[in-house]
């Protein structure tokens, strides 16, 4: 798994980027479907850069929750090897079990999506699809 208002109007903090509200147009290909879709992990980690490995068919799903308005602009930084494997990286919603992701290719990312719908219960996702051939390395940056 950047919304240009950033973590610290939603926590008061100091600025962290990626996560941040901005009114950049979507430039990755989206899908949208269940939590059920993937093997899904939930680490208990703070905003920091975030690294790890996914298996093809396994997602992460990180534990902060964010109240989102539908149409808000959410953008992540990400990077990952091998680089000719596929990443999603997305939103996913605690409450619904729906996620909506960015397909992403070339080893490093910075999409954009919307946000489909309200809700008070939006995590940042990272997937390997099921297509995969090969274990992931990536790093989550700044959420």
């Amino acid at each position: 798994m950047i919304l240009l208002v950033s973590l610290c109007a939603l926590y008061g903090g100091a600025t962290a980027s990626p996560i941040c509200e901005s009114n950049n147009a979507l430039e990755y290909p989206v899908i949208s479907g269940s939590s059920d879709d993937y093997n899904i992990v939930i680490p208990d980690i703070g905003i920091c850069d975030y690294t790890s490995s996914l298996k093809p068919g396994h997602a992460v799903i990180f534990s902060p929750e964010f109240s989102w308005s539908k149409g808000i602009q959410v953008t992540l930084s990400v990077s990952w090897t091998p680089t000719n494997q596929t990443l999603h990286v997305g939103v996913h919603d605690g409450a619904s079990g729906q996620h909506h992701l960015a397909v992403c290719t070339g080893g490093s990312a910075e999409p954009t999506l919307s946000i489909p719908w309200d809700s008070d219960s939006w995590q940042i996702m990272v997937a390997s699809p099921h297509e995969n051939t090969k274990t992931i390395e990536y790093t989550l940056h700044d959420f």
